[in-house]
């Protein structure tokens, strides 16, 4: 899934762009890899660039598709044409208009930027930034990032930057320079019919979906874990009759989940020792890697967009060896069915479950507004509907709001190494799910039951082979990086600095904690730890219907590692935005320079 940069000029490029933006392929090309040179178009009224292009990336003419359709893909070129189904990034124009496409679940942001004279789109907004060269930061991501983990919904790192929604596309017309939305509806229809009804509508979805996907197996690899998700592929893989030879299966986490049998680590061996693949284990908790290294790589493939560093520890290692074996890409279970949690009993614990948590919700963050810190609410196309029921508003936030941004941002973090397909998000596959009622959704109860039919009698993981955040920022190079940051100047200014103090205080008592007890590094650690053992030992059930009753605490460490990331990511676009800058200022004079000092022949002055 590489990274692309497109620009639609309403009247002539400069010179300068294929320069331009050829530097800003290089600046966020992968460093720890050889990238493939970057795909370059361009002609006058419009450029883009591909960085580190793959096998998956197709041009006709001035349109581009990063990724795959399904099914017929034979208008995927043409403005106005009905969205395709499949997993991609789709920019295509004609002499008229310029479209940019998101797939049915959103699992490829885009990133667009219009003023009067360019539309300028990505699937980076570290892109967007330095072809601009000027940042100027959205402070609505504050709240987002320190109660969600991501940047939150519709939110972008640069406020004049704005994202295409899940199933959407946004239409230029190039004559008026005027744009408008295309949009195919998210909505939750239970069709009326019997429980057997649904499991063949859903069989049928899932054949249908598989029959459209071209792929060839030997050329991917399946991430694994011991779930019911990633098996599931494998399952219709096979039910299928499909050649899986050469496929392989990846899964990555701990050394200490390999000695856990209820662990993701050996349940996704014995599924892949089941079907005959390949399956490969790799550790993330033993790194070297220096924590500036990590940080740093983290920032550049991922944009800040999602805090979660566990899967990373190695400073990408995992990924470029992938690379280097020539994988096109990866083959993710990501799917739609709803979420394998007990029915929800409050609004509180339907946000939770989609990751979707707000401030107000914690108990050390709810006067977070009387430190400057903007007002965080719901937007109104993700509140609960009228009539609507709290499952059914759980899984249409899933759809709207954790696909396409939350499992979206952890995509973008491989996006510049390898391609990721995810079959089960296929438009049919996902339509079907949304006519289901209530009862064969929860806890995934019909996919659970489907997958079961196809696959082999193997136990279902119960433990996670990947760290928590909390747990894999707990590193003392990492908690030292993170305490200078939020001393620096920088942090103070982009945050509000009492908030900042608060937090760092907390922050060095509760580390400090193990070799000196200070009072408030005691209470917080005894707060914490009353938490953390009262969740874990309260039955879910109990949890629900508690509902809005429950009190819940922001870990002081993962606190911090959110507040780190919005300094240190809002220095990297400053950063980005100069780098920019001075290119674009540098390259035009450069130009000048050269038509000053070029003799003019004979025929020229014709």
């Amino acid at each position: 899934m590489a990274k692309a940069l497109y620009i639609c000029a309403r009247n002539t490029l400069s010179v300068t762009t294929r320069n331009r933006i050829l530097a800003i392929c290089d600046a966020l090309a992968p460093d720890n890899i050889v990238p493939e040179p970057p795909q370059i178009h361009y002609d006058h009224r419009s450029a883009f660039a591909v960085i580190n292009p793959n096998d998956l990336v197709q041009q006709q003419a001035n349109s581009l598709l990063l990724g795959m359709v399904f099914g017929d893909s034979t208008q995927w070129a043409q403005p106005n044409t009905p969205l395709p189904d499949g997993c991609y990034a789709l920019f295509r124009q004609d002499p008229d208009f310029f479209e940019i496409v998101s797939d049915p679940s959103g699992s490829r942001t885009i990133w667009y930027y219009i003023d009067d004279e360019q539309f300028v789109a990505s699937t980076s907004q570290q892109a967007i930034i330095m072809y601009l060269g000027s940042f100027e930061f959205n402070h609505q991501v504050i709240p987002w990032i320190l109660s969600t983990t991501g940047l939150g919904p519709d939110q972008s790192w640069d406020r004049r930057i704005n994202l295409v929604r899940a199933d959407s596309s946004i239409v230029l017309d190039k004559r008026s320079w005027t744009t408008r939305q295309r949009s195919n509806p998210i909505e939750f229809r239970p069709r009326q019919q019997s429980d057997q009804a649904h499991r063949e509508d859903v069989l049928q979805a899932l054949r249908t979906a598989f029959d459209t996907i071209d792929l060839d197996l030997s050329k991917w690899m399946v991430s694994l874990s011991g779930g019911y998700d990633s098996r599931s592929l494998l399952a219709i893989f096979d039910s299928m009759g499909l050649d899986m030879d050469g496929l392989g299966a990846v899964t990555w986490g701990t050394r200490a989940a390999l000695d856990r049998e209820d662990s993701d680590a050996v349940v996704a061996r014995q599924i892949a020792d089941h079907y005959g693949i390949d399956h490969h284990y790799f550790i993330l908790d033993e790194s070297t890697k220096p924590a500036e290294e990590i940080i740093d790589r983290f920032f550049r493939c991922g944009e800040g967009r999602v805090d979660h560093l566990a899967g990373y520890l190695d400073g990408f290692d995992l990924w470029r060896t992938l690379y280097e074996q020539d994988i096109t890409g990866l083959l993710r279970g990501d799917e739609g069915f709803g979420l394998k949690v007990t029915a929800v009993s409050s609004p509180l614990t339907v946000r939770r479950s989609v990751k979707l948590a707000m401030c107000k919700d914690f108990s050390n963050l709810r006067d977070y507004e009387q430190f400057g810190i903007p007002h965080q609410a719901l937007p109104p196309h993700l509140q609960r509907q009228i009539g609507e029921t709290l499952s059914t508003w759980r899984d249409r936030l899933f759809h709207m709001y954790k696909l396409p941004i939350i499992v979206a941002a952890l995509s973008d973090l491989k996006s510049p190494y390898l391609d990721q397909i995810s079959p089960l998000l296929s438009r049919t596959i996902l339509e079907v799910m949304r006519q289901l009622p209530d009862h064969l959704r929860d806890e995934k109860i019909l996919f659970r039951q489907v997958v079961d039919s196809m696959g082999p009698d193997l136990p279902i993981a119960r433990r996670t082979a990947s760290l928590r955040t909390c747990k894999a920022i707990q590193r003392a190079d990492l908690l030292r990086i993170v305490e200078d940051e939020l001393r620096t100047e920088h942090a103070r200014t982009v945050l509000p600095a009492d908030f900042v103090d608060r937090s760092l205080r907390q922050f060095v008592a509760l580390r400090d904690f193990p070799t000196r007890k200070s009072t408030r590094g005691t209470l917080l650690h005894l707060k914490q730890r009353i938490y953390r053992t009262g969740s874990k030992l309260t039955p879910r059930p109990i949890k629900n219907l508690l509902g809005e009753a429950v009190t819940h605490y922001m870990d002081v460490a993962v606190l911090a590692w959110r507040l780190f990331v919005i300094s240190r990511m809002t220095t990297r676009l400053q950063n980005a935005a100069q780098l920019g800058a001075t290119r674009k200022s540098s390259t035009t004079e450069g130009t000048q320079r050269r038509q000053i000092t070029t003799p003019i022949s004979p025929s020229s002055k014709l």
